[in-house]
Formats: structure tokens, C-alpha cells, sequence
């Protein structure tokens, strides 16, 4: 073994020693700098494949990896990090992960620090909780780590004289923004993005992409079990999830699941075919539409025109009066559509509410508001509307209904997952909740619920005149309203409150 080189004494000369030494030799910096490194066997040195990883971010812009739990990802990260830092002067390294408190501040920053402590640079940096400057370079030179919430740092992306390394970790929760920000910083030669994560348990999304449509463009790096996982946890997963389960696939081989499994609503490979082929656009014309609190989520409309889902009009951050004022704006504008039907539980009643009373019949009749959590119309199979109405989209693909291209569309409807329950005497299917969901790194599902409100009844409302499709799977005019006013009072109440 090697001895550690002497750092120059002289406070001038040692930062351009650093950078002529290790800047192609991210290694050697490791070995050298980081005095506490050991592996998994005990020995100074990293694992074989971290140092593959490390050497590929020198000659390569994008770079991702792929593997199970437990073999060192966020280690890997953590001396990227420390390396780019420290050999590009005046570099910033942006750190995302899908959530801040648990993923970036108490483990990833958890486990640089650890790092940190046992550096030989210590000295030089300045440490936070969730950031690192070198002195006196404050944030001009610095590493820094946010959610996947941000969405000001998804929009703006982030430059630097010296260099940017953006690090995606648990990268399949981060959504498309960010992806799409970490490629438009890519604008020097030392700019690079270092991706990471197990594979998602559906294979859908811009990590997905990056191991097969992007491959071409990316460095992958596919890591199967190491020695970091001992028998026994191998053992204890394997009675957790059977050989073959998506979760076993992706959470102790490191695999991408060909599917999402079992208890996924609708197959990723039936999505991918409704994305590919045209619809036919006779028959009923109607606009599914999901309302999102202000400032959290997206408020979609997705029109459906016969068997063709139209691009989605979507917005963020939108109050639901503005909604109900754009949504009257369309009717106004297509008077074919027969139908808008509104998710009409919590925040979508602000949106329902003035449309349903506008004085204009030709507005308030095409109007309707519909509850999830409803009961179902066939309550021996299915635990709720919410349900009913994703197995009817279900149908409506099987029978050949065409969706708009859209990954964030794709990643939601193949996401949705639902278990089997006793109710009234009957086992049906009953959707996750969208906190289980959130549990599993899903977000809302705003783009799919759109679209399952647009197909609610599609084939029957095809062969039905507009009284009989409301009688059936729509609730009727005077049934929402006397809910409304049961729950909270009419319209006019709610004004004056």
C-alpha cells in the first residue's frame, strides 16, 4: 500500500496541488484525503465498482447507477461529492433527493458528514446541516442539498465558474423538472450529473428512461448484490417479498420489474400501446377535471373526444374560482363537449359550486361532480367509486381508447395500486390511499385522476342519451346538490360565509 502524499505547507501552493494530483484521479483522492475510508472487508479501499463510478464521472457528463439496497449508493455519492468539490475550484454541488428532512438532511448529510470527520480537508470547510462551503468562498463554492419540492431550483437549474455536479439521489422520485434542469446545466466541459437509485417498483419514469430509451447518452451502471448484504438480510427479504415480486426484483437484485406487479390497476406495457396509437374521435365528447388546493399539486383537464384522450391543460398554483372561470371558458368555447366532470369532494366543490349555479342553463346542465369515495354502482366488486372508475379506465384502454404522450401521465396511471378487502360480506378492490402511495415515493396522481374522470362511463354514455348516463355512473344534479348543502350549505351560504 502507498504511502499518503504530503499536502504543500505553503497556504498558495496546496489548493493547485490538490487539483493537478486528483482531479483525474478521484481514487486516489479518496484513498488519500478521506483517512477513515474502509470497506466492506475492512481493507483502505472502495468497493470495485464505487471506484468505476468515480472514474466514470471523469470522462463522462452523465453518468447513473443502478442497484439494491444496501450497497453503498449514498457512500458513492458522498466521495463524488467531496472529490468534484475539492478539484474544481469555485464548483457547486447541488445534492436532490425526493424528501429534505429524512432522505437529504439525516441521511445524506448524515453520511457526508461521517466522511467529512474523517478528512483531511476538514479544516478548509465550513459545515451546515445540509450544506458545505469552502472558505472564505461561502456559497460561491459550495455543496448543497434540497427536496424534489423545490420547484425554483427545478425551473432555474444552477450554474458555477468552476463546474456543476448535480447528484440525483433516490432518483426515481424525483419528477421530470429537475431531470430536465441537471440537463440544462450542462453547459461546460466540467459539468456532469451523477444519478442514483433502486429501481422503481414499475417500470415508468426519467430513471427508467435513462437505462433504456436514454441509454445511448448516459454511463449505466448496473450493480447487482455485494458482499455489503449479508445472507441473512438477503434471507429475511426473500420471506418479505418472493423471488419474482417487483419489490424483490427491484429491492434486492437491482433490477428494473418488467411490470408492476400483480396488484398494479393498469399494466405500464397497455399505457405505452394507448400512447402510440390515434383513437377514434366519434362519439361522446367530455372533459374529465381533478382540482388541487392552491399552491400544492396540479389541477388538470383532460378532454376525451370518442376514444382519443386531447393534450392535458394543466396548471399549478391556481385558485379554484380562477379554474371554475377557465373550465366555464371551455364549455363557452366547445359546445360539443356534453359533459365536465369534476372531482367534486373538498376543493373541488370551489369549482363545481359556481358552475352548477351559473345562470347560464347551457353551463350549469353539463355540469357534474362526482366522489371518489362514493359508493360504487357494482359494490359487490369494487369498495368505492375512486375504484370502480380506475377499472373502468381499465376497460376503456383494453377496448382501445388512446391517451396524449406524456411520462409524468405514464408514471401515474402504471404507479396505481390497489389491494383486496371485506366489505359488506364481498372481498372487491380498493385503490391504495394516496398517503400509502406517498409512503412508496408515488406523487398525486392529479394527471391520472383527470383522465379516469373523463373515461367515468365512456362507453355507456356513448349509447345513452345524457339523463340516462347521469342517472348511472354520474351523480344526478339534485343528488350533488343535496349533498353540498347536507355537508356544507348551497352555493349562495358559502358565498356569504
Amino acid at each position: 500500500m502507498t504511502s499518503t502524499p504530503s499536502m504543500p505547507r505553503d497556504e498558495a501552493a496546496w489548493g493547485r496541488w490538490l487539483v493537478e494530483t486528483y482531479v483525474r484521479d478521484p481514487v486516489g483522492f479518496a484513498r488519500d484525503m478521506l483517512t477513515g475510508l474502509m470497506s466492506y472487508a475492512g481493507k483502505p479501499e472502495l468497493d470495485p465498482w464505487q471506484a468505476d463510478v468515480l472514474e466514470a464521472l471523469v470522462e463522462h457528463r452523465m453518468v447513473a447507477v443502478k442497484s439494491p439496497h444496501g450497497v453503498g449508493k449514498s457512500s458513492c455519492a458522498a466521495f463524488a461529492a467531496l472529490h468534484f468539490l475539492w478539484t474544481h475550484p469555485l464548483s457547486k454541488v447541488p445534492v436532490v433527493l425526493p424528501t429534505f428532512d429524512v432522505q437529504v438532511r439525516k441521511v445524506f448529510f448524515a453520511e457526508l458528514h461521517t466522511w467529512i470527520a474523517n478528512c483531511r480537508l476538514r479544516s478548509r470547510m465550513r459545515l451546515l446541516i445540509t450544506s458545505i462551503s469552502i472558505e472564505p468562498h461561502g456559497d460561491e463554492w459550495s455543496l448543497f442539498g434540497y427536496s424534489a419540492g423545490a420547484k425554483a431550483m427545478a425551473r432555474e437549474g444552477i450554474h458555477a465558474k468552476g463546474g456543476v455536479l448535480y447528484i440525483l439521489d433516490e432518483a426515481k422520485g424525483i419528477d421530470k423538472g429537475i431531470w430536465d434542469a441537471a440537463r440544462s446545466s450542462l453547459t461546460g466541459p466540467h459539468d456532469r450529473i451523477l444519478a442514483l437509485s433502486t429501481p422503481p417498483l414499475a417500470p415508468i419514469g426519467e430513471f427508467v428512461r435513462v437505462f433504456t430509451s436514454l441509454r445511448d447518452t448516459w454511463k449505466c451502471f448496473s450493480i447487482g448484490p455485494t458482499l455489503r448484504q449479508s445472507p441473512q438480510w438477503i434471507a429475511d427479504r426473500e420471506r418479505e417479498w418472493p423471488k419474482g415480486s417487483p419489490e424483490h426484483t427491484a429491492k434486492v437484485l437491482g433490477e428494473i420489474p418488467e411490470h408492476g406487479g400483480d396488484d398494479t390497476v393498469i399494466p405500464v406495457g397497455l399505457v405505452e400501446a394507448a400512447m402510440r396509437r390515434e383513437g377514434s374521435r366519434e362519439g361522446t365528447k367530455e372533459v374529465g377535471v381533478d382540482v388541487a388546493a392552491y399552491g400544492r399539486a396540479e389541477t388538470v383537464l383532460a378532454p376525451r373526444e370518442g376514444m382519443q384522450i386531447m393534450p392535458l391543460i394543466i396548471r399549478t398554483k391556481q385558485d379554484p374560482l380562477i379554474t371554475a372561470g377557465e373550465l366555464r371558458e371551455f364549455l363557452v368555447a366547445h359546445p360539443d363537449y356534453s359533459l365536465a366532470k369534476i372531482d367534486g369532494t373538498g376543493i373541488g366543490i370551489g369549482v363545481t359550486g359556481p358552475l352548477r349555479h351559473d345562470s347560464d342553463d347551457t353551463i350549469s346542465r353539463r355540469v357534474t361532480g362526482i366522489d371518489f369515495g362514493g359508493g360504487a354502482d357494482e359494490p359487490e366488486r369494487y369498495a368505492d367509486k375512486g375504484t370502480e372508475m380506475w377499472f373502468g379506465l381499465l376497460d376503456w384502454l383494453k377496448a382501445g381508447g388512446a391517451l396524449p404522450y406524456d411520462d409524468d401521465l405514464a408514471a401515474q396511471l402504471c404507479s396505481r395500486r390497489y389491494k383486496w378487502i371485506f366489505k359488506s360480506g364481498h372481498s372487491v378492490r380498493k385503490l391504495f390511499s394516496k398517503e400509502e402511495m406517498e409512503k412508496l415515493h408515488v406523487k398525486s396522481p392529479d394527471r391520472a385522476d383527470a383522465v379516469v374522470l373523463a373515461c367515468a362511463g365512456a362507453r355507456a354514455a356513448v349509447d345513452m342519451s345524457w339523463e340516462e348516463a347521469m342517472r348511472g355512473v354520474y351523480q344526478g344534479r339534485r343528488g350533488q346538490e343535496a349533498a353540498m348543502q347536507e355537508t356544507h350549505g348551497t352555493w349562495e351560504e358559502l358565498a356569504d360565509a
